[in-house]
């Protein structure tokens, strides 16, 4: 038995079940109902635990489910303890976490981001692919990227990622410049470039969205003909009120942008959790920041109400529409307790594309999509 005490509460021991491998111990729990020490666990900066009387002290990492080490570790869990145990316990599903014993903690925020995001960038594209909500989601999306911008436009990218919409781009003829917090997911795309014969069309620079003010004496005034940011960038970056200014800068008159960011009010979200009689889970966009364990991000973040978003962005940007995406679907990361509605998505995604552009809709779905353009009256030095 492995038995875990919270540094922050040296009160609590909590027994778990787990198991071994050369360095590290993987802690099984279940995904639903999450359990309260889960949330505590991944939130320490410092964990202690005892196997038998054997004492180590280290860090928690919370794997990306359904990425390939959280795979093989409920494979071998149920080989281990057998697959009738194994569903008794956990449902017939596991979230994992690895207990590192001697590692140092993350130094700051973004170092738990990017190894967050170096961790999933491998899995990345197959479980964007394997989700019907997610796709839905990404084509909208490059849909309204692609009709947005001009063609062969000059383009910032906030987040890239993989590429996801960034190597289609390319393929239409654009030039974009890449950002990303993450080494893993730049590597990614960069293969993914060379493998489609795209890679001369995109630079790629590591560095998060808050770095815009430092980069954007590099770039120059009024360099870019649009950017972009789509899906979770600004909600996990504290500085993003630095953005709207500097964004001004490297921008041209009446160049459009286009954010995506995970919204504070989601009606379905809300509506789900609550018939299911969790009410902190209904309401936990709420909290400032979400808290690890109430949102589908490894880390702390920050969802936001359209107008609170985007206020910062009004002195130099109007705002030309809101798009809610999805609305009347549920939020991806759900959906794999929804799977019986596959039958409605034909339907629901055409309710959903009608809705998604209008007042009240616009601002109730998981996320929501805002296009701007950079007024003509707003001075370089904005």
């Amino acid at each position: 038995m492995l038995v875990l005490r919270l540094l922050g509460d040296p009160t609590r021991d909590v027994p778990l079940r787990f198991l071994r491998r050369p360095g590290v111990a993987y802690v099984l729990a279940p995904r639903d109902p999450r359990p309260a020490w889960l949330d505590a666990l991944v939130g320490e900066t410092s964990v202690r635990w005892w196997v038998g009387v054997a004492e180590f002290a280290g860090t928690a990492r919370l794997l990306e489910d359904r990425s390939p080490e959280a795979s093989d570790v409920c494979t071998e869990a149920r080989r281990t303890w057998g697959a009738a145990t194994f569903d008794e316990w956990f449902g017939g599903g596991a979230r994992v976490v690895a207990l590192i014993p001697g590692a140092s903690a993350p130094a700051t925020y973004y170092d738990s981001l990017e190894s967050l995001f170096d961790a999933s960038a491998r899995d990345y594209d197959r479980r964007l692919e394997a989700n019907p909500i997610e796709r839905l989601m990404r084509t909208s999306s490059l849909e309204l990227l692609a009709s947005t911008f001009p063609p062969g436009a000059r383009l910032l990218e906030l987040g890239c990622g993989t590429g996801v919409e960034t190597i289609p781009l390319a393929e239409g003829g654009h030039e974009i410049v890449a950002v990303d917090l993450s080494r893993a997911m730049l590597d990614r795309l960069a293969a993914k470039a060379a493998a489609v014969g795209v890679a001369a069309r995109i630079r790629f620079i590591q560095g998060r969205a808050g770095d815009l003010p430092n980069l954007a004496s590099a770039f120059g005034p009024a360099s870019f003909d649009g950017a972009f940011s789509t899906f979770g960038a600004m909600n996990t970056e504290p500085n993003w009120r630095a953005i709207p200014p500097a964004l001004a800068r490297v921008l041209r008159p009446g160049a459009p942008v286009v954010l995506g960011v995970w919204n504070r009010a989601c009606a379905a979200e809300m509506a789900l959790y609550a018939l299911r009689g969790r009410p902190r889970r209904a309401l936990a966009r709420l909290e400032d920041p979400v808290p690890v364990g109430r949102s589908r991000y490894g880390v702390p973040v920050r969802a936001y109400a359209p107008r609170e978003f985007l206020e910062p962005f009004l002195d130099a940007f109007a705002l030309d529409r809101i798009i809610g995406l999805p609305v009347l679907l549920p939020p991806y990361d759900l959906w794999d307790r929804l799977a019986n509605l596959s039958p409605l998505l034909p339907a629901l995604s055409r309710a959903d594309a009608v809705l998604r552009g209008s007042f009240p809709w616009n601002r109730l779905g998981d996320h929501f999509l805002a296009v701007l353009r950079r007024r003509s009256d707003a001075g370089e030095s904005s």
